[in-house]
């Protein structure tokens, strides 16, 4: 989670009391509190801080050096501001992070288009010549975002009977202010610069958790090369089934035949390839995908949806512990 304050330049630098309770510490600690503990937190200002040991400086350097000690004397000093239990703002410190100095309002174009804009053009196939737009274009889907506007590849708010329920009026609040991957595509396809725009794979994130989809490539005896690639295609999947999945009430719907087919090639696929006793998951996976390169299947919203999204499917279903790549076991044996 990130909290982001901005500062006029005639503006006082951040003292800890105002950091805590102006810029951003103690909404940040109770979002993690709400979210359940599990996020790591990033502050952001443009402004600097006030040096000292027991000064907003100090509590950036103890953030970023993480020594136990030094964070549980923070973590006292912390009380008035966040609470009670020591032991909580101890965890939240360890997952805090401040960043300051960043650029201010005057700054911030022309450092994001000199400093981060250019090494991602190239990927996307775009020129550098258009890079103004694209910024811009970026910036725009931003600010619909936070305007809770609809922007293209986005839907009304008030097609889904099950959206009038306080958490449907949640969720479609929640979807109008995401920025995915397949939104912006659609920004910068809007353009008209060439070629349409290929995204690319999306990494894991370090540290992900060893789950089910992990556990069974690994029994099935693949490496982790393929481990990884199937993560990112799985990823790309539910991206894909998030922005096109339909919106109206219906007893149909389209992803569900998909991953119903898919179910079925992968059953069609085990039953050539298992051989019980052994590992049979590189020989599934090849005769899978020759079944997948088919036009059987047809995915809503992207013309060029091709055999990787349908494989993402897959791997969404071995997470899902609908396929196995080798002898059933339960995860974590």
């Amino acid at each position: 989670m990130v909290s982001v304050k901005h500062l006029e330049p005639d503006q006082p630098r951040w003292t800890l009391s105002a950091l805590c309770n102006r810029g951003g510490v103690a909404h940040l600690y109770n979002r993690w509190r709400q979210t359940g503990q599990k996020a790591d937190c990033l502050l952001q200002t443009n402004a600097g801080l006030r040096c000292g040991q027991e000064e907003a400086g100090g509590l950036r350097n103890a953030c970023a050096e993480g020594d136990p000690d030094t964070l549980r004397t923070w973590a006292t000093t912390l009380q008035p501001h966040l609470g009670e239990d020591c032991d909580r703002i101890l965890a939240f410190l360890r997952v805090l992070r401040i960043e300051d100095r960043l650029p201010g309002r005057e700054h911030l174009r022309s450092e994001n288009l000199v400093q981060h804009l250019p090494r991602c053009l190239g990927p996307l196939g775009l020129q550098d010549s258009v890079a103004f737009r694209v910024y811009d274009a970026i910036v725009a889907e931003i600010e619909k975002a936070s305007r809770n506007e609809i922007g293209d590849g986005n839907r009304p708010l008030t097609t889904d009977l099950n959206r009038l329920s306080s958490k449907g009026q949640l969720d479609s609040l929640l979807a109008s202010k995401k920025i995915t991957r397949y939104r912006l595509k659609t920004a910068l396809n809007a353009l008209g610069h060439g070629a349409p725009v290929q995204l690319q794979m999306v990494a894991p994130a370090e540290g992900m958790n060893r789950g089910a989809l992990q556990a069974k490539l690994e029994r099935g005896g693949v490496g982790p090369t393929g481990i990884r690639n199937a993560q990112n295609l799985r990823l790309n999947w539910i991206s894909h089934r998030e922005q096109w999945k339909p919106d109206l009430p219906s007893s149909h719907d389209p992803f569900d035949n998909v991953s119903s087919l898919v179910l079925n090639c992968a059953h069609k696929a085990e039953n050539a390839a298992r051989v019980p006793g052994s590992r049979y998951a590189t020989t599934m996976l090849n005769k899978l995908e020759d079944m997948l390169d088919s036009t059987q299947f047809h995915l809503p919203g992207d013309p060029s949806a091709d055999q990787r999204l349908l494989l993402g499917c897959a791997y969404q279903l071995t997470d899902e512990c609908q396929i196995f790549w080798s002898d059933e076991f339960e995860i974590g044996s």
